[in-house]
């Protein structure tokens, strides 16, 4: 008893002792490097996109061989790391370059002034993190995310001053030195200028980035130039137009479409040559195109005859006017809400790539526990009593109880757990949008591990642009708990070094793919009656095809590859347009059906998400799902289950024989809101066309019938507007007579065929609708609610 007492009293003092001289942590060693760093373009980037790095490393020891980790927040909720390979000998300073995919200030790494730059001597796996001079973190200025940020490759860049004017935009001079070679390190830019500027001069690797950033949505505006294709290097071949020959033309066509009056220059040198079959001729001089755009993916290029940085042009007082309509051709600088301060990284993990963390389970049901236990009643109460008694080996059943006790329990666990315990699982969703033999959308993958330790996701280089969500890249000071993103030449992959056993990681984003065949589809529509057929040339199997107008979907059926559906259903639309979703794309979290929830989050992102932002026509879609994979993820040196499910959508050529009375609601009318004086802060917040946020000012907003009704002998019946902030100024346009009609904001506004409302609708099927703000600091403003009634002659 008294050896007992020592022992427990020296245990105690050890405890003591512990706690009042604590182990001292060795203090990591010093590396001898300086670095310091160049972020973004002139030190800016925009919210949540990606833009270059260069690390200056300067090396004031013995030489070094090492690695740099350096951390990225697109959103308060996703992340990782990146890592750099670094050699610099003794008494030298190398230059190493990398692409963030996006950075905030909401993130706490970023305004508790965390380090997000870590070195480590050998390999980042396995070598040893060394402290170090100079900048700890990345911290690039942010410009506001309505701006265009326009970057200019120019061997004259000050000649193009006047158009640094432009309150919508921001410029920035691009290094050719420093130019990323990889496309996400050029998100952060809308719009790029080509002018007098040798794109022969860049590397090929920067050339493709350039090409690859204009293929995921990004605008080049090309000047002219005398020897296009060595100028143009690489991107000759996407000019909408290529041009063999100059003439001086009359300058004339620059008045056109704005209130410039007098020119001080009468005449421009021109480049112009033959027009690319699908391209279009924006702007016309005479019979010479002026401006030229082609598609390209999901981006554009803009192409003019002219020099854009050639005096007297770039000397003109009233360029930056003329400029900004140039740009009104693209789709350069839309805002959503979704964008806002890096959000949408955020807002696409809740309101899509969350889904897609649901995987399926074998559960035990009520059934198989009741008669497990039933068994296990039966047997140990009655048969083990007899069988113990009649061998008189009752004093065993302490021992004998428990180990059946924990055999059921291992059967009750392998039952629900066998799926997890046997082979890493993979989970992919995607959603995509096909256009111009481009699929572009958003690409979810989650992987649930079945072992601790390091997991590796694979993926082709430059088909997926991933972060880390749901906390898997939130690794704060220590990068090793978060996502590694380590990009090859062919294949990238994200590396989880430790991942907790049974734990999910996610990596979601924007994706591509090149689509091979699509939807071929003879469809018409006469009297609430489709028929017609719809062939599927992808390479994928579709369980389920359907079209897609408005909030109702037809039901097809599955669709093989190769194959031809008959269609012939009676529907409860007279016209088919764009699709519509409903709510606010949280997850319904007391549905039960895992496939059910994932096609929910499937429907409203591809509305709010994909179709918003690559389809501009108000038409029908054609949409299939599969369990076929579009981009090949797989885990790294695992034989892992996957359960995959996507949805593909491309626009239905529908022949609409529309006849007799329709009405047409908001979601099916295509707005656009411009501005006459102010600034529009963001747009499409919540996935919708009419919730904004505007500075005081005057606006107008026009309301486009569908493509379907022009041609036609139409008359409208009815124009209602539902106005829901009656502070602002409203106010209808007549087509005919050219004046404004003012409207009360306090009520409903009624328009009737007494009323003459077919005076509000132009030529072309518009109606435009002037508002003016002058509601002290709230910008947020709700759109009237439309709705318009009317008939189609036969």
């Amino acid at each position: 008893m008294k050896k007992t007492k020592i022992l427990i009293l020296l245990l105690c003092s050890l405890f003591f002792f512990s706690y009042l001289f604590p182990q001292q942590v060795t203090a990591a060693e010093e590396s001898g490097l300086t670095i310091t760093v160049d972020e973004g373009f002139d030190g800016k980037v925009k919210r949540g996109e990606g833009f270059p790095v260069v690390l200056n490393v300067e090396n004031s020891g013995e030489d070094f061989s090492g690695s740099v980790l350096v951390s990225f927040y697109p959103s308060y909720n996703s992340g990782g790391s990146i890592p750099v390979k670094i050699e610099v000998p003794a008494g030298e300073t190398r230059t190493f370059q990398l692409s963030l995919p996006g950075m905030t200030e909401d993130h706490q790494s970023y305004y508790q002034n965390e380090p997000s730059i870590h070195v480590f001597e050998g390999d980042w796996q396995d070598g040893e993190q060394l402290t170090y001079k100079g900048d700890k973190a990345v911290k690039p200025k942010f410009i506001d995310d309505a701006t265009t940020f326009i970057g200019v490759l120019s061997e004259n860049y000050d000649r193009l001053k006047e158009l640094r004017t432009t309150a919508s935009a921001t410029m920035a001079e691009l290094n050719p030195d420093i130019l990323p070679a990889q496309a996400m390190g050029l998100e952060s830019i809308d719009v790029m200028i080509v002018d007098e500027f040798s794109l022969s001069q860049l590397s090929d690797a920067q050339q493709n980035a350039i090409k690859e950033w204009i293929k995921v949505g990004g605008t080049l505006i090309a000047g002219a130039a005398p020897d296009a294709q060595a100028t143009y290097g690489g991107l000759f071949e996407l000019l909408p137009m290529k041009p063999d020959k100059e003439a001086d033309a009359s300058a004339e066509f620059l008045k056109l479409g704005s209130s410039i009056e007098e020119l001080p220059f009468n005449e421009l040198p021109f480049f112009t040559g033959q027009v690319a079959e699908g391209a279009e001729v924006l702007i016309k001089n005479g019979e010479l195109p002026a401006v030229v755009r082609s598609l390209y993916g999901s981006g554009m290029i803009l192409q003019s005859s002219f020099s854009l940085g050639d005096e007297p042009l770039s000397a003109w007082k009233d360029y930056d006017t003329w400029f900004v309509n140039l740009l009104k051709y693209s789709d350069a600088g839309q805002i959503s809400n979704a964008n806002m301060h890096g959000g949408f990284y955020d807002s696409l993990y809740w309101e899509f790539a969350e889904a897609n963390e649901y995987f399926p389970a074998s559960n035990v049901s009520i059934e198989q526990l009741i008669g497990l236990l039933a068994i296990y009643i039966i047997i140990v109460v009655p048969i083990l009593y007899f069988i113990l008694r009649k061998m008189d080996k009752r004093e065993h059943s302490w021992w004998v109880i428990p180990a059946l006790s924990i055999l059921m329990a291992a059967v009750i666990f392998t039952i629900g757990a066998k799926d997890r315990i046997s082979q890493a699982q993979l989970n992919q969703m995607g959603v995509y949008y096909e256009e111009n033999n481009q699929l572009s959308g958003l690409q979810a993958a989650t992987l649930l591990s079945n072992t601790s330790g390091e997991y590796a996701i694979e993926y082709p280089s430059g088909a997926f642009r991933p972060v880390s969500g749901g906390g898997g890249g939130n690794s704060l000071n220590d990068p090793m708990r978060g996502a590694i993103f380590a990009e090859q030449v062919k294949t990238s992959s994200v590396i989880f070094p430790k991942t907790d056993y049974w734990s999910t990681q996610t990596i979601y984003g924007k994706a591509n793919h090149a689509a091979e065949g699509g939807f071929a589809s003879e469809l018409t529509l006469s009297d609430k009656i489709l028929t017609g057929t719809v062939t599927n040339h992808y390479d994928y199997d579709f369980s389920e095809v359907f079209i897609w107008s408005g909030s109702q979907k037809i039901k097809l059926g599955a669709l093989k590859k190769g194959e031809t559906l008959e269609v012939n259903k009676q529907i409860n639309q007279s016209i088919l347009t764009k699709p519509t979703s409903n709510g606010y794309g949280g997850i319904n979290y007391n549905q039960s059906d895992i496939d059910k929830v994932k096609r929910e989050q499937l429907e409203y992102s591809a509305v709010n998400y994909v179709l918003n932002e690559h389809m501009e026509a108000a038409k029908p879609v054609i949409a299939g799902i599969t369990s076929q994979s579009v981009i090949d993820i797989t885990v790294a040196d695992k034989d892992e289950k996957q359960n995959n499910i996507n949805m593909i959508i491309s626009s239905a050529d529908v022949q609409q024989n529309i006849t007799g009375a329709f009405t047409l609601k908001q979601e099916t009318l295509k707005t656009d809101l411009q501005v006459i004086s102010g600034h529009i802060y963001e747009e499409m917040m919540y996935g919708t066309d009419y919730e904004v946020n505007l500075d005081n000012g005057e606006y107008e907003y026009k309301i486009e019938l569908p493509e379907q009704l022009k041609g036609k002998d139409v008359t409208l019946t009815e124009l209602k507007l539902a106005f829901r902030n009656p502070t602002i100024e409203y106010s209808l346009l007549n087509a005919a007579s050219e004046e404004w009609l003012p409207l009360e904001s306090d009520k409903t506004a009624t328009l009737k065929e007494s009323d003459s409302v077919n005076e509000f609708v132009s030529p072309e099927g518009v109606i435009v609708l002037k508002l003016t703000k002058n509601t002290g600091g709230d910008p947020y403003v709700q759109m009237p609610n439309i709705s318009i009634k009317g008939e189609v002659a036969p």
